[in-house]
């Protein structure tokens, strides 16, 4: 789906469009018969495993960005770099 949404997206800029500062977009998650709930389930397990920020889902459910740029993981939620300074983790000798 994505590959054939690509080859329209960049066919219809070519032919379409007379200035080269402007282009077309397609967005192939539109394509994809999934559901509100579905969709949001999805983005949210990537979220979980530090695949998607916060702005990223917002996107997809068609909201505005709030600044979540983060990229978060495990299960409290803290900023990827700062993964492996949890007391859980941190060994002592």
């Amino acid at each position: 789906m994505r590959s054939i949404a690509l080859i329209i997206q960049q066919e219809m800029t070519r032919a379409l469009i007379l200035s080269p500062k402007w282009y077309l977009e397609l967005n192939f998650w539109s394509l994809m018969d999934f559901d509100l709930k579905s969709m949001s389930d999805i983005l949210l397990a990537g979220a979980d495993r530090g695949y998607v920020c916060g702005d990223e889902w917002r996107d997809r459910m068609h909201m505005a960005p709030k600044g979540l740029t983060e990229f978060k993981v495990l299960e409290n939620y803290i900023p990827a770099d700062m993964s492996g300074n949890q007391k859980k983790l941190v060994q002592d000798s």
